[in-house]
């Protein structure tokens, strides 16, 4: 009960020695891709914007936020939208 012992605790020889694995780097990468993998498992490509499409946008000096649509001159590619 909280009391320590006076004298040392008898150890077996191979429980003092240092156990180290190698592998720890490769081991956090495959844990870092595998929650990646699980993270990104509903995620959707877009698809390109085009000339002519219709977009929703906020302009940034707008006061109220209000989302405007508009109609896009020229095709924008692969956009994050």
């Amino acid at each position: 009960m909280s009391r320590h012992t006076r004298t040392q605790v008898p150890i077996l020889p191979r429980l003092r020695k240092l156990v180290v694995d190698h592998n720890v780097h490769e081991k956090l990468i495959t844990n870092k891709e595998h929650q990646a993998s699980n993270y990104n498992m509903g995620a959707k490509h877009f698809s390109e914007l085009k000339s002519k499409d219709m977009v929703c946008s906020i302009l940034p000096q707008s006061l109220t936020n209000e989302a405007v649509k508009a109609r896009l001159d020229k095709p924008m590619g692969t956009r994050s939208y």
